[in-house]
């Protein structure tokens, strides 16, 4: 086989403009309910075995609204992968210069806060965890200097290029944003607000300020979006005062009582609905992106600001990696906003789901393989639209979501635990599969797709590619050849 990539094909450059590459597209047909019956008849997986991980997953018909995913991002399904480069990707450092009088005294109050803390949880056993705050921080847009942090805490820690992530590029056309952003070792969320003022030659006609957080995990960073929308609106009308800020972060190092907002949905370890807004944003086209996960491409969602939707999409895609198959476990790396500032970053990841408001990134094709903008989904290699594109067997399996989704009221969380088995299930049946073909050496013909694989037969080209990009010993003849072969 020739030029053949272990984790999503060649990374060849492109002179085309974005015009040119191609763009997935296809014609929704109804399939009549017998073939979506005969393709979907062989899914049927191991229930013992599912139902461990649907427990994991909190997917379990009988779970209480309490119940809480484990191993959505911190668990066996997802071992984060360290990342190179940093999240400032060469962002300049704070320098350090001689501290006002003003200041002096913030360092003061900050110290009494710390102090009044420690005082009121002296002998608390308690130990912070997962969901403690690693740091606290406001972002703000300097006329002369740019986006600079205004304030953090703890003050060791060094965030170096987190103005960047938490004040996106082009945030002055906006009034509101929620961002979720990684860095090297931590994921985070700012909210984002701009208020308009007049006769305020200093701030010319505007006060620009994000307040975000850090966490170890993602899961539980969408628990602090209420706090920190108020905090912001608040600072941008009277800044200077963090010592919320500074109790916020205090108060969430107690491991035994969350820091959030107590009203907010939370049955997952994440914020609920976002697979299904995905789902329903991109319709058949889910498919595409399902397969180029499962491909272990680099996949970059573009929009304008606000960021908050595409932020959406990347965590509702992310999903599409989840089996319970350990040995094609595999982490989908969702790195959330991204800017020019982490190309450093990005060119050491081997997989990634990403979002960015930068219209810069579509002519480097060297960065992604798969480009969506305005949901529309974008190849710049022209060779790998065959295996993303959309087939029969895709718009079988979209009728039957369709009729899943018409079935309940939107926004159900019954709808949502249903897409992620309907995957889950999906994933299982083709891992495990292509793990008892391999340890055979199999020829396999597209006949057998169905039962084996629980693939339609026109999902050749995908599995060929997927064979190709997990080095396995499996044949798949009488079809289009692999994409990158």
């Amino acid at each position: 086989k020739k030029n053949k990539m272990e984790y999503g094909g060649p990374r060849s450059k492109h002179n085309s403009s974005l015009e040119d590459i191609p763009i997935l597209c296809s014609t929704i047909t109804n399939p009549a309910t017998n073939q979506i019956d005969a393709l979907l008849g062989g899914l049927d997986d191991d229930e013992d075995e599912l139902a461990s991980l649907e427990a994991e997953l909190g997917l379990n018909d009988d779970i209480d609204d309490a119940a809480l995913v484990g191993g959505s991002y911190d668990g066996a399904s997802f071992p984060l992968v360290p990342m190179g480069g940093g999240g400032g990707g060469g962002a300049a450092p704070m320098h350090t210069q001689p501290r006002s009088y003003a200041q002096q005294e913030a360092d003061r109050n900050e110290l009494a806060i710390v102090e009044e803390f420690n005082q009121r949880y002296r002998n608390d056993v308690e130990r912070p965890d997962s969901k403690a705050l690693q740091a606290i921080f406001v972002v703000k847009f300097d006329n002369n200097e740019g986006n600079i942090i205004e304030w953090q805490y703890p003050r060791h820690i060094d965030l170096s290029g987190i103005e960047f992530k938490a004040m996106v590029s082009g945030a002055h056309h906006i009034d509101e944003d929620i961002v979720y952003f990684k860095t090297e070792d931590h994921f985070g969320v700012s909210c984002y607000s701009k208020l308009t003022v007049k006769g305020n030659k200093e701030s010319r006609g505007a006060i620009m300020r994000s307040v975000g957080v850090l966490m170890s995990t993602f899961t539980g960073l969408h628990e602090h979006k209420h706090f920190l929308t108020a905090q912001v609106d608040s600072m941008n009308k009277a800044p200077g005062n963090f010592g919320a800020l500074m109790a916020y972060y205090q108060d969430s190092q107690l491991s035994s009582t969350p820091t959030a907002d107590p009203g907010a949905d939370s049955r997952l370890n994440g914020p609920r609905g976002y697979f299904t807004e995905f789902i329903e944003a991109f319709g058949p086209h889910s498919f595409a992106i399902w397969k180029s996960i499962l491909l272990r491409q680099r996949i970059l969602f573009h929009s304008p600001p606000p960021i908050k939707k595409a932020c959406r999409f990347v965590y509702g895609a992310s999903f599409f990696a989840f089996t319970r198959v350990k040995h094609f476990k595999f982490d989908a790396n969702p790195l959330f906003y991204i800017n020019i500032n982490d190309i450093k970053t990005i060119q050491e990841q081997e997989n990634f789901i990403a979002c960015t408001t930068e219209s810069i990134f579509q002519n480097k094709f060297h960065l992604y393989d798969v480009y969506v903008k305005k949901q529309a989904i974008h190849l710049p290699n022209k060779a790998a639209q065959p295996p993303l594109a959309v087939t029969e067997g895709d718009q079988l399996r979209f009728e039957y979501i369709r009729k899943v989704m018409a079935s309940h009221p939107r926004g159900s969380s019954v709808v949502e635990d249903q897409l992620l088995k309907f995957f889950i299930h999906l994933n299982n049946k083709l891992f495990t599969g292509l793990l008892a073909a391999a340890e055979k050496n199999e020829l396999l013909v597209p006949s057998e797709l169905q039962d084996r694989f629980g693939l339609h037969r026109s999902d050749a080209a995908f599995l060929r590619c997927l064979v190709d990009v997990l080095n396995l010993n499996v044949t798949i003849s009488q079809e289009v050849g692999c994409c990158w072969c």
